[in-house]
């Protein structure tokens, strides 16, 4: 059975988006995205993998740990990731901080991984405008 959800806009384009800068830079063809979604324990996980280059999933996990860079001429362990570190904060500030992104080791060389981890909210039914008071 199909199941529909309320999520916080914009947080799986910046993930493809990087899929596609970072992990197919040097490709031509062959490249895959994929994105799923599943109910876990703790809520809402939506997976974007690929099958690019990849990175290191612990050294991305930590970059997200990292408390917020104040000074724009300063740059956080990653170097770069401005667009993964506003997904995970956006997520964190909406839903808490036991949410967010984590990265998933998937094997040198074979793609990344990262899943968005949110509560689990049930899409509710849009009122209809057209709807008067009965």
């Amino acid at each position: 059975m199909p199941l529909s959800a309320t999520i916080v806009h914009l947080i799986l384009q910046p993930l493809a988006e990087n899929a596609i800068i970072h992990g197919f830079a040097d490709r031509k063809s062959g490249c895959r995205i994929a994105i799923s979604a599943r109910l876990e324990r703790e809520g809402l996980v939506l997976r974007v993998e690929d099958n690019g280059r990849g990175c290191d999933a612990d050294k991305m996990n930590r970059m997200l740990r990292q408390p917020p860079v104040l000074d724009i001429n300063e740059s956080n362990e990653a170097g770069s990731g401005y667009g993964t570190l506003n997904v995970h904060r956006r997520i964190q500030l909406h839903d808490g901080e036991g949410y967010g992104l984590r990265y998933v080791e998937v094997g040198e060389g074979t793609g990344t991984s990262v899943e968005v981890v949110m509560p689990y909210r049930p899409e509710r039914p849009a009122a209809r405008k057209d709807a008067g008071n009965v």
